[in-house]
């Protein structure tokens, strides 16, 4: 497991993590980008395996880096059985549920009735719901009423144009102020520039994540940051 900061876009402070799965070859010299595994391991139906080992493995680094954690699930990870190990191992290493958020990929299966049972139950247990990527593909601001997010966070494609496009920016804007007047709360994604952060924080965007902030770090590495800054 690896993790990506996502801080308070008014004092930059570092809130909680996005939790990103990463694999070494086999000498563990390489590292592997999930675009080139995770499709495999999606195909062969082995998809809720590596989410329940996502979830285990980010439970045991939150124990040792105490740090607030974003995790992904897709749609074929939302059944009883997950939200049954989504408690117990939060439970188990005495975590918080309003620790965790649960990150959503947007699509339009999400309104079928079992799903939206899932995300209740999600929700209901004390964990928090985003959804990633909002901006592209289904997009229906209907569905952000019958799911009721926490948190929405905009697609990196439409935050990294905001500086040469007016359309991007009028776009992201308007995805801001509908879900303010819902009261959820956005994440700008891919913030890679003081200039798309300075834009970011005009609109009024609550949070931002991306290398602006932050690279991805082990779990170790956030440790010894953190020894570092406390010895200074």
């Amino acid at each position: 497991m690896h993790f990506q900061a996502i801080a308070c876009v008014e004092t930059k402070k570092i809130l909680k993590y996005e939790v990103l799965i990463r694999m070494y070859d086999e000498k563990k010299e390489m590292m592997v980008s999930p675009a080139e595994f995770l499709s495999v391991l999606q195909n062969s139906g082995h998809e809720k395996e590596l989410t329940k080992l996502v979830i285990s493995q980010s439970f045991q680094a939150y124990e040792v880096c105490q740090i607030d954690l974003s995790i992904n699930m897709t749609k074929d990870d939302l059944d009883e059985d997950m939200l049954d190990y989504l408690i117990t191992k939060a439970h188990s290493h005495n975590i918080k549920p309003s620790s965790i958020v649960i990150e959503l990929v947007e699509s339009e299966e999400l309104l079928n009735d079992n799903y939206i049972t899932i995300i209740q139950g999600i929700k209901k247990a004390g964990f928090k719901i985003a959804i990633d990527d909002f901006g592209t593909g289904y997009s229906n601001f209907a569905y952000l009423t019958q799911i009721k997010p926490h948190f929405i966070k905009i697609d990196g494609s439409l935050i990294q144009g905001i500086d040469t496009s007016i359309q991007d920016r009028q776009v992201v804007e308007g995805i801001y102020s509908f879900a303010s007047n819902l009261g959820i709360e956005v994440v700008a994604e891919f913030v890679s520039s003081d200039a798309l952060y300075e834009i970011v924080k005009d609109i009024g965007i609550e949070y931002v994540q991306g290398y602006y902030i932050g690279h991805v770090m082990s779990c170790e590495e956030i440790v010894e940051i953190r020894n570092k800054r406390e010895k200074s």
